[in-house]
């Protein structure tokens, strides 16, 4: 081993990295060996990178993705590092919630399994309905509801349509949802099927609201 080198062994004892996830950092172009033997394939590294691998390990602690990992190691800039640390801990802080979220749920259904909301299959026939669309966060779903029903409510009276079935929410399958967002479609039914008044679509900073065609389904 040439002097002031160290082998991938070495290395990983003094980063309390594993082998194989130094290879794996190594892949991914995030903590690259300062020489790789042609011949042999073998590793080798600077003491100097320890450093690096010393933060790449607390960022990894903390499940930040390689991608911002590499990021903040080839910036090296701390006003970047604050941004992508300030957005991650955003993150965590909102899986937290759902966790504690659901932690309550499971604690509550277990103590009072009665207090469950009952969930039933029905048939709804073609319908008429007015809807407000728009692109939410899980924690801005209650506001969000209040803002969508009062347009729906609004519509309705302009156009002297009484409304002619319960309130709903459509959410989109889980495996579609991505990131932080959360796609919900509200309705109430305008009347029957065979009314059609013309209701042209608004858009707002909150939604877009306007009629739509249901066809039949099972909820």
């Amino acid at each position: 081993m040439p002097t002031g080198l160290m082998s991938i062994g070495t290395f990983s004892r003094a980063s309390l990295l594993s082998i194989k996830a130094l290879r794996a950092y190594h892949a991914a172009g995030i903590l690259v060996p300062a020489q790789v033997d042609q011949a042999t394939g073998y590793r080798a590294y600077l003491a100097t990178q320890l450093t690096d691998a010393a933060v790449l390990r607390r960022l990894r602690a903390v499940d930040l993705p390689l991608s911002d990992v590499g990021e903040i190691l080839r910036a090296r800039d701390p006003d970047r590092t604050r941004k992508i640390l300030t957005g991650h801990g955003e993150l965590l802080q909102e899986r937290m919630a759902r966790i504690a979220q659901a932690v309550d749920e499971i604690q509550s259904s277990i103590e009072h399994p009665t207090s469950l909301t009952p969930v039933y299959v029905r048939d709804e026939p073609a319908m008429q309905t007015v809807e407000f669309r728009g692109q939410v966060r899980e924690a801005d779903f209650a506001s969000f509801l209040d803002a969508a029903y009062a347009a729906l409510y609004a519509l309705l009276g302009r156009l002297g349509v009484p409304p002619d079935g319960p309130s709903g929410a459509l959410y989109p399958p889980s495996g579609r949802r991505r990131g932080r967002s959360r796609r919900l479609r509200t309705h109430r039914n305008r009347g029957p099927a065979t009314r059609r008044p013309r209701a042209d679509g608004a858009r707002g900073s909150a939604g877009r609201n306007g009629r739509r065609a249901d066809p039949p389904r099972r909820l």
